[in-house]
């Protein structure tokens, strides 16, 4: 009992919110995605199956219970709120879940007394590694909970940079077409914001992440129907993505969303401009002490062919950093001004 008793009273002095070990987080999310979902729009066939479409849209009361790592019982898809813009559902839970993974995998080096954390994170566009230094890091539950959000979202960014540069999920399918669409940052965002507030909740992760998910909507504003988001998706059709399009075309989104940097603002339809105040997501960049994140992290990409670095850089660069992102995301823009990416994967 005295040791139990010391051993809590050294947590609570280290600033740590002492709560159960859960095994299960440690189970490593997938090197692409978690959860496939979705495409902006609806009602856009594939090249090669005219007859179907890929779109999923969803709506606040379809909505499942939130489960580690996904599954169908989800009801995942993009769904439009008038303070948020679109959501895309897979892609807020995947980051709310790479948070915990993260939190967790920090939590379990810091417990071993490890002075750097290294995680391999699967090929996409090249290997992806992790590295955190705990050597120096001000170890706090808190700056624990800072640093997993901060690093969860750096992945998204690099997931949507590789797939402009052609990787895929499903072989012989590249989705450029989907890359840096209108919600998908703003949606992993809020992802980390929500699954920053689930690790700060006493009590079951995903218990708390259901709860977040309900309230946080609500307070979003959802449409009621998936009529009601398709309805949402024509009045910016023609002006953010291409109806007349079949996949897997780069002529489908019109509009790229490429904010990176927080707060983040959602893309909304203009009559709500006016109607509601935007909910801008926050996930801190610094410790609590003003340090920034950036100092105690690495990811690194080892790449492939797939990422054309010498057009990038200049230069050949075997080995890319996050905070090469800045730097790749303006030339993706580049690129896309261009036009080059509207001559692939069209219907011959």
């Amino acid at each position: 009992m005295f040791v139990v008793v010391i051993v809590l009273l050294c947590a609570a002095a280290a600033g740590w919110a002492w709560r159960h070990w859960d095994a299960g987080a440690l189970k490593a999310p997938g090197s692409k995605v978690i959860r496939t979902c979705c495409q902006f729009g609806y009602d856009v066939p594939y090249f090669i199956w005219p007859f179907g479409s890929a779109e999923k849209l969803t709506s606040f009361d379809q909505l499942g219970p939130h489960v580690y790592l996904g599954d169908n019982s989800e009801n995942n898809g993009i769904l439009y709120t008038h303070r948020g813009g679109f959501i895309d559902m897979g892609h807020l839970r995947d980051y709310a879940d790479w948070t915990y993974y993260l939190h967790h995998q920090i939590r379990k080096a810091i417990d071993d007394h490890r002075d750097t954390l290294v995680l391999y994170l699967g090929t996409e566009g090249g290997e992806k590694y992790l590295f955190v230094f705990l050597d120096s890091f001000p170890v706090t539950d808190e700056n624990t909970i800072r640093l997993a959000g901060y690093m969860a979202f750096q992945l998204g960014i690099w997931h949507e940079i590789a797939t402009w540069y052609g990787v895929s999920f499903i072989p012989f399918i590249p989705e450029q077409y989907s890359s840096f669409s209108p919600e998908d940052l703003y949606s992993n965002g809020l992802g980390v914001e929500l699954g920053t507030k689930a690790l700060h909740t006493p009590g079951d992760y995903t218990k708390n992440m259901t709860q977040l998910i309900h309230t946080t909507l609500l307070d979003l504003y959802p449409v009621s129907t998936i009529d009601d988001t398709k309805r949402a998706m024509d009045k910016v059709e023609g002006l953010w993505w291409n109806k007349d399009v079949y996949l897997p075309s780069g002529a489908l989104l019109i509009r790229r969303y490429y904010d990176i940097h927080p707060p983040l603002y959602p893309w909304r339809l203009p009559e709500d401009e006016d109607q509601y105040p935007p909910h801008a997501v926050y996930f801190d960049t610094t410790t609590t002490d003003g340090t920034p994140l950036d100092h105690f992290f690495r990811f690194e990409i080892r790449t492939n062919e797939k990422i054309p670095v010498t057009r990038i850089f200049g230069y050949p660069k075997t080995v890319l950093t996050h905070r090469d992102f800045d730097t790749i995301i303006a030339q993706i823009q580049r690129e896309e001004q261009s036009g080059a990416h509207l001559q692939k994967h069209q219907p011959q």
